[in-house]
């Protein structure tokens, strides 16, 4: 016999990450003062996979992928991801970004 097992644990924040503004495509012309930036590297989180998703709520999804661009966000020294879509599949959220750091 076989037995399958999935994991819908969610991603977990690291505890020591730094704040990491999200700015969604639809929200940059709406910036009135945009700051000094130095642009870092494309980012891409995801959540979901084709033999667990029926398992997750789509806000659950959602929120694993913007837990997973907070923990990649940090690793590379980014505090503000511009989010340029969010690519979307049946069995996941997959989010696509460029990483910048920029002043307060």
């Amino acid at each position: 016999m076989i037995y399958f097992t999935s994991s819908c644990a969610p991603v977990e924040l690291h505890p020591d990450n730094k704040p990491v503004r999200l700015v969604f495509f639809n929200e940059v012309n709406l910036a009135k003062n945009i700051p000094d930036c130095t642009y870092i590297s494309p980012i891409i989180s995801s959540y979901g996979h084709w033999y667990n998703y029926l398992l997750i709520s789509n806000t659950n999804m959602t929120q694993g992928a913007i837990d997973d661009m907070y923990n990649k966000a940090n690793e590379i020294g980014a505090n503000v991801i511009y989010i340029n879509k969010n690519i979307d599949f049946t069995t996941s959220v997959t989010l696509l970004g460029q990483a910048y750091r920029c002043t307060e």
